[in-house]
């Protein structure tokens, strides 16, 4: 029987894909414009203007990073990699405070977000000491599972606070 251990994170990993590296406009953009061509989505979406990091992803294996982040946050299909009717659907928001904040609540309400926020409050009113890796270890004690030492907190919180 597999344990918690083995399971992936109940959160999406998001490597390479936070407000600080990816301008979420030019993201949706690019993967409506290019849904279905994986190549194409790779490469618009691992550059500027989508990439807009200090460096610029130099291995195949990076260059995927956005994209594959996009399938975990909902805004790609598994495999073939189309746009979602979400992404298609912030695509067509025109007000950033808008587009952020509904992403947001998708993040919130469909990938676990709720739940790694109450966490973090469980914690501090425990007089815990909340760090992603504590609170990773905090979740998946608890059963729903968060791998420790990667970005997934950290980007879900980042795309939570971009939307006030």
């Amino acid at each position: 029987m597999p344990t918690s251990e083995n399971k992936e994170s109940a959160i999406p990993v998001g490597t390479g894909f936070s407000p600080n590296v990816i301008d979420l406009t030019e993201y949706l953009d690019a993967i409506v414009k290019h849904s279905g061509d994986v190549d194409e989505i790779i490469e618009a979406t691992s550059t500027p203007p989508v990439y807009k990091g200090e460096t610029v992803p130099d291995t195949d294996r990076r260059k995927r990073h956005p994209a594959e982040a996009g399938v975990q946050y909902g805004l790609l299909t598994s495999g073939d990699y189309r746009a979602t009717d979400l992404a298609r659907r912030l695509s067509d928001v025109e007000n950033q405070d808008t587009l952020y904040r509904e992403f947001a609540r998708h993040i919130l309400l469909k990938l676990g977000g709720l739940r790694v926020i109450e966490g973090a409050e469980e914690m501090r009113a425990d007089g815990r000491n909340v760090t992603c890796d504590s609170l990773a270890k905090y979740l998946t004690r608890q059963g729903f599972r968060v791998s420790v030492h990667n970005t997934a907190i950290n980007s879900m919180r980042l795309w939570l606070a971009k939307a006030g």
